[in-house]
């Protein structure tokens, strides 16, 4: 699918998991769950669902943009922003939000 719900094909489907067996695309939905439970502070409004579409079945994760921005890595607190199909570290001068505190200036 892409990011307008349109599927992309039995090809695109494939990589998925299509023709994976009910009981691994239920296991995978429950993982992915605990991924995004475990390793995303603070926690964003989400959904992880089976679909199907074109005769296959497949996840769908649905991610709200939240509130409470930046979210991170729980763990390494790291911060990622996305551009395109990329993950990539900010700029901390330019591209960390204003409301973000900073340890260096606590009194």
């Amino acid at each position: 699918m892409d990011n307008h719900g349109t599927p992309q094909g039995p090809k695109g489907l494939s990589r998925d998991g299509r023709g994976a067996p009910a009981e691994a695309l239920e296991s995978a939905r429950v993982r992915l769950r605990e991924l995004i439970q475990e390793n995303v502070k603070p926690v964003p409004r989400y959904q992880v669902e089976i679909a199907g579409a074109v005769g296959a079945q497949f996840i769908v994760a649905t991610i709200s943009q939240g509130q409470s921005q930046p979210y991170s890595r729980q763990g390494t607190n790291d911060v990622y922003i996305r551009k395109g199909a990329t993950n990539r570290l900010p700029d901390p001068q330019t591209e960390m939000p204003a409301s973000t505190p900073s340890v260096f200036n606590t009194p």
